[in-house]
């Protein structure tokens, strides 16, 4: 038996064609090399630029008209108004928790409370209702919103059970004629949401999936189709949550327990960049200021532990790094419709 082994091996040996022998190699050399690291796009250190932390910080947008910084605090149920030039931030009491915000005109703001969707006059405080679900979307609340190119407002629901196998969560589009149409349902947690820049896809978070959608999007009429995967996060990422566009076609993402912002490509799924946050969950992202090319961070406290607490002092803070890309802001005129 050891003979005919030895004459089995000697033949697949004598006959195997050199040239396979310099493929393989040349292919395992191929696999082994390292693909060079993309240069980075950040261009300063990373500041807290306000330091008076939230329970649970959202939804920064840069407002182009007055120059200010634009967030929520949802736990904290206050609208929130960062000055570009003083660098004060003044907030407002809503009442209710608030999910998303949207500039409008004449300094006034589309906010996404618990269940309904009103327009805040910071000048005398008041808030007019433009749309009220109640009871429709008991048991969720309003989350993250954004308005696309043409001013329309998307705005998702989150499931306050975490642990049900129910997906209560909804994806509706706001039109400035005040209609409001369901676009997805069966959804968890409804979060960060963007649009290519050529304007035909748009890019959709349901946190607990682990992954980022991709959806064809017709900018006129507003529709979405054809779903797929554009982007899966390692279970050590933490999890997706808000998200920005750049100038380039790549995508920031916030990653909540994951004390970083990522930057992809996704058109590939491709992880560009990491930058580090130093605090546990950070929330959304945004680009802003004079030449919008600052990236704002809102993170969260909301739910540590006491012993986690200690660990992240600056949880609930707004950081703010330069980079060498710009961003977009959104398009809004949403009130001159009404």
């Amino acid at each position: 038996m050891g003979a005919k082994g030895f004459i089995l091996i000697s033949f697949k040996l004598e006959f195997i064609p050199k040239s396979y022998y310099i493929h393989e190699e040349k292919f395992f050399e191929e696999f082994m090399e390292e693909k060079p690291k993309p240069e980075s796009v950040i261009a300063g250190d990373l500041e807290c630029i306000i330091s008076e932390p939230a329970l649970l910080g959202e939804g920064p947008v840069w407002d182009s008209g007055q120059k200010k910084l634009i967030w929520v605090d949802i736990d904290g149920k206050k609208l929130h108004f960062w000055d570009y030039s003083s660098k004060k931030d003044t907030s407002y009491d809503m009442g209710e928790t608030i999910g998303a915000a949207a500039p409008i005109n004449n300094g006034k703001v589309l906010v996404a409370l618990e269940h309904k969707i009103s327009i805040f006059d910071p000048k005398d405080n008041t808030a007019t209702i433009v749309v009220d679900l109640g009871k429709e979307i008991e048991g969720t609340r309003f989350n993250d919103g954004k308005c696309d190119s043409k001013g329309r407002f998307w705005i998702g629901t989150m499931d306050f059970d975490k642990t049900s196998p129910l997906r209560k969560g909804k994806l509706y589009r706001l039109d400035r004629d005040r209609k409001l149409t369901l676009i997805i349902e069966g959804v968890k947690t409804s979060n960060g949401l963007d649009w290519s820049l050529n304007d035909d896809v748009m890019y959709y978070t349901d946190t607990p999936t682990l992954e980022i959608s991709a959806f064809k999007f017709d900018a006129e009429k507003g529709e979405i189709s054809e779903k797929r995967t554009a982007i899966t996060f390692k279970e050590e990422w933490g999890r997706p949550d808000g998200c920005t566009m750049d100038s380039e076609g790549k995508l920031w993402v916030a990653c909540f327990s994951g004390s970083c912002v990522r930057r992809f490509d996704p058109a590939t799924g491709e992880l560009l960049e990491v930058l580090k946050v130093p605090v546990k969950h950070v929330t959304s992202v945004c680009f802003g200021g004079e030449d919008h090319q600052t990236l704002f961070i809102t993170t969260s406290r909301h739910k540590l532990s006491e012993e986690e607490a200690k660990a992240n002092p600056l949880a609930g803070c707004v950081f703010a790094v330069k980079t060498k890309v710009k961003g977009r802001t959104q398009k809004v005129d949403f009130e001159k419709e009404f």
